[in-house]
C-alpha cells in the first residue's frame, strides 16, 4: 500500500513550529507584573490657600515645634510651610515611607490617611480604643505603606480625647470651623518629602489651643509609584491557507 501525503506532512510541521513558538513566548501561567513610573507620584494641592498654620513659639511641655525640628535636624523650618492639603496619586499604586518623628501629645492619637471617605490608620503611639489592630510605633520608628488607586488622599490624626474623639485633617474645610491643625513642611530638597506637624486641641474649646503643632509629627516620603501592567496576550495564530492544496490520500492496491 502506497500513501502519498507529502503536502500534509509539510502542513503539520508548520503547525508544530508555530505551537512551540507560542508556548515559549507565552507560557500558560503568566503572573502580571508592575513597572515603576517615572516622574512625580503625587499631585499635591493647596486648594488655593497660601497662609501659614499659626505655629506658636510656646508649648505647654516646653518643646516648641522649632525646637523639635532643630533637635531632629531641620532647623529654621517652621516658616517655610508648603500649604498642601490634598495629595492626588498619579499611579495605580503609591509606596510611601512613613516615620514617626515626634509625639508631644498628652492624648492617645493615631496617624493615618483618608481616601474615598475611609480612614486608613498607619500607626499609634499608645493604645487607642477602636484601633486595637493598628501598629504601635515608638518615636523614630518607620515603615512603608502602599496607597492603592488614584482617589485624593487627605492625611489626618485621630485624637481619642478631644471632643470625645475627633479627627484633625490636612484639608482645613473638614475641620470644625475650618481650623488649621497641621503645618506641612519640606523635609528635604525633594518635592515629595514632607513633615506633617499636627496640633490636636481646638482654639474654640475652653482654655483654647497652645498651637504648638508638635503633638504628632510625621515624615512622609514618596518611595515609588507603579501602574499595573496587564498580562501579555498570546498572538492569534492563523493556519496556512488550504484552498489550493489537495490533502487527499491516494491508495494504490496491488494487482491481482
Amino acid at each position: 500500500m502506497k500513501i502519498y501525503a507529502k503536502t500534509l506532512n509539510k502542513f503539520l510541521k508548520k503547525l508544530a513550529v508555530l505551537s512551540m513558538l507560542v508556548f515559549v513566548l507565552y507560557p500558560s501561567s503568566i503572573t502580571p507584573t508592575v513597572a515603576a513610573a517615572s516622574g512625580s507620584c503625587f499631585s499635591p494641592s493647596t486648594l488655593g490657600d497660601s497662609s501659614n498654620a499659626p505655629v506658636s513659639n510656646l508649648s505647654w511641655e516646653g518643646n516648641t515645634l522649632e525646637n523639635v525640628l532643630g533637635y531632629l535636624g531641620y532647623p529654621n523650618n517652621v516658616g517655610n510651610q508648603l500649604h498642601y492639603q490634598v495629595w492626588t496619586p498619579l499611579n495605580d499604586y503609591t509606596v510611601l515611607d512613613v516615620k514617626a518623628m515626634w509625639d508631644g501629645a498628652a492624648d492617645g492619637e493615631v496617624f493615618g490617611y483618608f481616601q474615598s471617605g475611609q480612614f486608613h490608620p498607619v500607626y499609634k503611639k499608645v493604645n487607642v480604643s477602636g484601633f486595637e489592630s493598628t501598629p504601635l510605633w515608638t518615636t523614630g520608628q518607620e515603615g512603608q505603606i502602599i496607597i492603592a488607586g488614584k482617589d485624593p488622599v487627605i492625611f489626618a490624626i485621630y485624637d481619642e480625647v478631644q471632643e470625645g474623639g475627633a479627627f484633625r485633617y490636612t484639608q482645613h474645610s473638614l475641620n470644625s470651623l475650618g481650623e488649621k491643625f497641621v503645618a506641612v513642611l519640606p523635609a528635604s530638597a525633594s518635592n515629595e518629602d514632607y513633615i506633617l506637624a499636627f496640633e490636636d486641641v481646638s482654639n474654640f474649646v475652653p482654655g483654647g489651643s497652645d498651637y504648638d503643632f508638635n503633638d504628632t509629627v510625621t515624615r512622609i516620603t514618596t518611595h515609588d509609584c507603579y501602574d499595573q501592567i496587564p498580562a501579555p496576550q498570546p498572538p492569534v495564530v492563523t493556519a496556512p491557507s488550504c484552498s489550493n492544496t489537495d490533502y487527499s490520500v491516494q491508495i494504490s492496491w496491488p494487482a491481482t
